[in-house]
């Protein structure tokens, strides 16, 4: 049976700025996403034709330009994530196929899946979920260079490249990160809704 976001949010007695709050830094996660992915789209376009790397700061294509735009959309609909979950995830998969984005905003909508929505939905967001994760990890991680990689630049010594299994092992992080937070939350949405031990509900 899935959750309430308003009867849970009553419960709870979670302040509206507390919401406001965790809202802002999902969508600050997705920003980030958004800013490393568009320059990374024409610095592997550049390397990829032999020229020089462009550095962060530089104009951006086109087609750079509509990711960006589109990843800004992304994290402005996060806001809805409590109503709209399996539409956030399938937007964030999207993206993340059409234009190349990094999948912040897909696994935000599994979270968000995982606890409002029942089980028997939880594989058909996150399959595909796992999948464009998986892929967008390995591209950043494999194919892009190391100015424009979110992860390389952070995980990566000076000298030497990155392996294979790297790439593997940060999706299975991602993955198991966010489905793993929307289980707890979940759970702790399902305690508080409970009646207290030794008492019923009642109806009429």
């Amino acid at each position: 049976m899935p959750l309430s976001p308003s009867a849970d949010t009553r419960r709870l007695g979670r302040p509206p700025l507390g919401r406001r709050v965790r809202t802002f830094l999902l969508s600050c996660l997705v920003i980030v996403d958004v800013v490393y992915a568009a320059t990374a789209i024409d610095a592997r376009a550049a390397a990829a034709a032999g020229l020089t790397v462009p550095h962060t700061g530089t104009t951006l294509s086109n087609y750079a330009g509509a990711a960006s735009v589109v990843g800004i959309a992304l994290a402005v609909a996060v806001t809805w994530r409590h109503r709209h979950p399996v539409l956030l995830g399938a937007a964030g998969a999207v993206g993340s196929v059409a234009f190349q984005l990094g999948p912040t905003a897909a696994l935000i909508g599994l979270m968000s899946v995982v606890v409002w929505r029942p089980p028997r939905l939880w594989w058909m967001v996150g399959l595909p979920v796992a999948a464009v994760t998986v892929w967008r990890v390995w591209v950043d991680v494999m194919l892009t260079p190391k100015p424009d990689s979110f992860w390389r630049t952070i995980l990566e010594p000076a000298t030497g490249s990155a392996q294979w299994y790297v790439a593997a092992l940060l999706s299975l992080v991602l993955l198991g990160g966010f489905g793993g937070m929307g289980l707890w939350l979940r759970t702790r949405s399902e305690r508080a809704m409970a009646p207290p031990a030794g008492t019923a509900w009642r109806t009429g």
